[in-house]
């Protein structure tokens, strides 16, 4: 069951990660993208679903702290999608989200013991370094930050299902 939650998610989440693709070179960040108008109700839709399986998944796997920590990754992420990236409300539900799937990524790591998982997190962890330093110095794009960040804890993801259906 867990392989086919997880096929389901993917599938879901294609459908926001070819309009990221689609509008990327318009947009100095995924924020933008997600957040567009035009864009909106669509992302939002294919998140929701989304979040609905992935928590289908956790909920199979058994863990209510992780279980509880993406769902306020979720909310933080579809708070960010509602609001555009000038607005205080979407840093607000942007760093729950960031906060949340680092949480997430730490607690995981202790809970596996996995040095691919540790050395992911500190992956993690120069990421959000670099991103926040480029935001201090009021960088105009974070797309390449944005992508790292979301890309690190997919591959997180995945490697903590193979070691879930390898044991």
């Amino acid at each position: 069951m867990h392989t086919k939650l997880l096929l389901a998610m993917i599938m879901v989440y294609l459908i926001p990660l070819c309009i990221v693709i689609r509008d990327a070179k318009n947009n100095d960040s995924i924020s933008h993208v997600l957040s567009d108008p035009n864009n909106k109700i669509t992302v939002l839709i294919a998140f929701l679903v989304f979040g609905v399986i992935c928590l289908c998944y956790e909920n199979d796997r058994n863990n209510m702290p992780c279980t509880l920590l993406l769902t306020s990754c979720l909310i933080g992420t579809y708070g960010s999608i509602l609001y555009r990236p000038d607005h205080y409300s979407h840093n607000l539900f942007g760093f729950i989200a960031l906060f949340s799937f680092y949480a997430y990524m730490l607690l995981t790591s202790v809970i596996y013991q996995n040095n691919i998982l540790y050395v992911l997190f500190f992956v993690q962890t120069c990421i959000a370094a670099y991103l926040w330093t480029i935001l201090n110095y009021k960088a105009k794009s974070i797309f390449a930050g944005e992508a790292g960040l979301i890309i690190t804890f997919a591959i997180y993801y995945f490697y903590i299902h193979y070691l879930e259906v390898s044991k």
